[in-house]
């Protein structure tokens, strides 16, 4: 006997651009400079048991860079009318200092002073979600804290109040990959 799966539960990957899964999960050729463009229709539409099994997907790359309207329309083309896509939040919000790695140039090293800037995230990582109408599909933001640098208790204040200045019309989620945050404090902001 064979269930189908609820349409309560969404099953899908953390990203969709694993080249990894070209026999698998994707079937079609992609040339190399289109794969991460052009094979989300069909992530859409693998199917099990005659049905398509993912109703969701991560997208990770928004946590190098906000995405443009024009990367969420080429979203909304390949979707269907059901299915969600969560976004990784842009580092520059995430992140308190900048790592000290060449990619950050001078600022490598320096405080962040964008750091959980609730009206950054509205004005710059929000704002083509809404001019696109992508809402419908947006699960929720993740939000990935990798390394803090700062007291726990400072650490929560922070986050409780940018997550008060937020619109409600959207979902966020935190990612905390720094056990020393995890706490009855950080339990309490995110009630």
């Amino acid at each position: 006997m064979t269930r189908s799966l609820s349409h309560s539960v969404r099953f899908g990957t953390s990203t969709l651009t694993y080249e990894g899964w070209q026999g698998q999960v994707y079937t079609r050729e992609y040339a190399k400079s289109n794969f991460a463009r052009e094979c989300l229709g069909e992530y859409c539409q693998y199917q099990y048991n005659n049905e398509p099994l993912f109703r969701t997907v991560g997208n990770d790359s928004t946590f190098y860079r906000p995405p443009t309207a024009n990367q969420l329309c080429r979203y909304l083309n390949q979707i269907p009318e059901d299915f969600e896509m969560c976004f990784k939040v842009w580092e520059e919000i995430t992140i308190p200092s900048y790592a000290k790695q060449a990619r950050y140039g001078a600022r490598a090293g320096q405080p962040n002073p964008r750091f959980l800037d609730a009206k950054l995230f509205n004005e710059l990582v929000l704002a083509p979600y809404r001019e696109v109408n992508f809402g419908p599909h947006a699960g929720p933001f993740l939000f990935e804290f990798q390394r803090h640098g700062m007291p726990a208790e400072e650490f929560v204040d922070k986050l409780g109040g940018f997550f008060s200045q937020l619109p409600k019309d959207f979902r966020y989620a935190v990612e905390i990959r720094n056990a020393g945050l995890l706490g009855p404090l950080y339990r309490d902001v995110l009630v």
